[in-house]
């Protein structure tokens, strides 16, 4: 765990990618590695157990960086309304040396999603089944808390401290994540809204630190 605090400023550049008239569900995450901030505390040895959460809601409709009302983007299956994400993500960390280090993070997801359908479209038909509910239109409902995939990472910091902080990460995403959430309905949600991707994946990231003593306080920044 972090043991010394300092006032700090904490800088986190992320990617963005803006969803156009052809948008799915609109689940989100911050990728923000607090893991990073162990790397300002030279003091801190043995596991390591974090949490982070974060709470992201998209009730606003939008085409680029412009609101826009709603159904104003029209697609020919449903019309979102929203979707509210609660994230929670367990990690254990473990160092092996000064550029080494071993994890594993558990996200555990919190979905809220509701859109209009269209009449006469069977959601199931966008997975690939066979009909499981009759058409229908109004409107859809999922509400569900479940484990999403579990990574298992290993970090390395090839250079000295003292040169530059440089970390990059390599994991491997296990599919522990359901894909068969269902509404109450038993409408099966599309595959960006379920918590798993029912799929192996390699997770890759670098990330850079830096930190600053001005007039006696840490200024503290990462990427």
């Amino acid at each position: 765990m972090i043991r010394n605090f300092y006032p700090s400023i904490v800088l986190a550049i992320s990617l963005l990618s803006w969803s156009g008239a052809d948008a799915s569900c609109g689940t989100a995450a911050c990728p923000l590695d607090i893991n990073g901030l162990e790397s300002f505390d030279d003091s801190a040895s043995g596991p390591r157990l974090q949490f982070s959460y974060e709470r992201i809601d998209q009730n606003q409709p939008r085409h680029g960086t412009e609101d826009v009302n709603f159904q104003q983007l029209r697609r020919p299956d449903h019309d979102e309304i929203e979707t509210v994400n609660r994230n929670l993500s367990l990690q254990a960390s473990y160092p092996l040396d000064e550029h080494w280090e071993m994890g594993v993070t558990l996200p555990i997801l919190h979905r809220r999603h509701s859109h209009v359908s269209v009449a006469d479209h069977d959601h199931d038909d966008d997975h690939g089944e066979s009909e499981e509910v009759d058409d229908h239109s109004g409107i859809d409902h999922w509400n569900f808390t479940s484990v999403g995939d579990v990574v298992v990472r290993t970090d390395v910091r090839p250079f000295d401290r003292s040169v530059t902080d440089l970390r990059i990460g390599i994991g491997l995403r296990l599919p522990t994540g359901s894909t068969n959430v269902r509404s109450s309905e038993g409408l099966l949600a599309e595959p960006a809204l379920q918590p798993g991707t029912g799929a192996l994946g390699v997770v890759i990231d670098v990330g850079y630190h830096g930190r600053l003593n001005t007039a006696g306080r840490d200024l503290r920044w990462f990427v």
